[in-house]
């Protein structure tokens, strides 16, 4: 049938290698971004005087934020535990877990579970790779464990800037002409290095699941006959089977009527005549091609040949 393709029309055949790199991608990001210190970058709007640090801006991530004095450089973990936060006031980084924001506690704990099922997922493609596994099953269990990843670092992506630094009203300090503290809220909350990565890491995590449900819906049915060695497409065969079947049960049906009423006319005249022989040679002949075709198409539909 001629004519373009449609776009519906095309099939995704399934390489495990591309669903590899991209979790192998989602997963590297995702864990850089869990440990960059510059996840977002807080504009306090001024300079805040209940702060060690004397910048308008800072970057801050989960586990660590920015030199003041370097721009860009992390501190170490251990040291952000010892300044212990952000202002005099805070405990944001005393401890690795719970630091009395819901939302960053929160934030934290997904993030850990979202590298632990992205590492999964990766690594269990790269052993059904090694291991030349392949299936539906599979195919199902790498679709559901990619879902979670980016799940989980979406969540961790959105959550993260509800935190106190961005929200709160009584966070940053600073003093009025006439020498008053003010509590204020931060101007704004913006992307950085840590939220790029993060969000590149949604992107492949997106990719891998979208190419994985093409290839689970849309599936390329171009395979290799390991015997014969041609391809076939499992969408025609069954019809070019059946198209077969029909003509060889036709023929088969028309061989028994002729012999049929071959034995009728032999059973009331009593001998066969010349014609009655040749048609019965001939009947005998269209019954074995008849037989020979079922066995054939039995064959390619995968079935055992039923020898008589």
């Amino acid at each position: 049938m001629s004519g373009s393709k449609k776009c519906w029309d095309y099939r995704v055949k399934h390489n495990p290698l591309v669903t590899a790199l991209f979790l192998t991608l989602g997963f590297t990001l995702s864990f850089l971004s869990d440990l960059d210190c510059f996840f977002i970058e807080v504009d306090i709007g001024s300079v805040p005087h209940n702060s060690f640090f004397s910048t308008p801006s800072l970057g801050f991530g989960l586990w660590s934020f920015e030199d003041p004095e370097v721009r860009g450089r992390c501190i170490t973990p251990l040291f952000v535990e010892s300044i212990g936060g952000l202002t005099t006031s805070d405990q944001l980084y005393a401890n690795a877990w719970s630091n009395g924001d819901i939302y960053w506690t929160i934030a934290r704990i997904i993030s850990a579970c979202g590298l632990c099922v992205g590492f999964s997922a990766m690594t269990f493609v790269w052993v059904c790779i090694c291991i030349d596994s392949k299936g539906l099953q599979q195919l199902q269990i790498t679709i559901l464990i990619a879902t979670v990843a980016l799940g989980c670092e979406g969540t961790k992506f959105g959550l993260f800037f509800e935190t106190t630094p961005c929200t709160s009203k009584n966070f940053w300090e600073y003093y009025d002409p006439d020498g008053l503290e003010i509590y204020h809220q931060a101007a704004a909350c913006s992307l950085s290095r840590g939220t790029y990565m993060s969000t590149a890491s949604l992107v492949f995590y997106s990719l891998c699941i979208t190419y994985l449900l093409l290839v689970r819906f849309r599936p390329s049915y171009q395979h290799l006959s390991m015997e014969d060695g041609f391809d076939y497409d499992d969408v025609t065969l069954p019809s070019f089977l059946g198209s077969i079947g029909k003509s060889v049960n036709s023929k088969f049906s028309k061989a028994s009527h002729t012999s049929s009423s071959i034995n009728s006319r032999v059973s009331s005249t009593g001998t066969p005549s010349t014609n009655s022989v040749s048609d019965q040679s001939e009947t005998s002949a269209m019954t074995r091609r008849a037989s020979n075709g079922n066995q054939r198409r039995l064959s390619l539909n995968g079935l055992p040949a039923i020898r008589e």
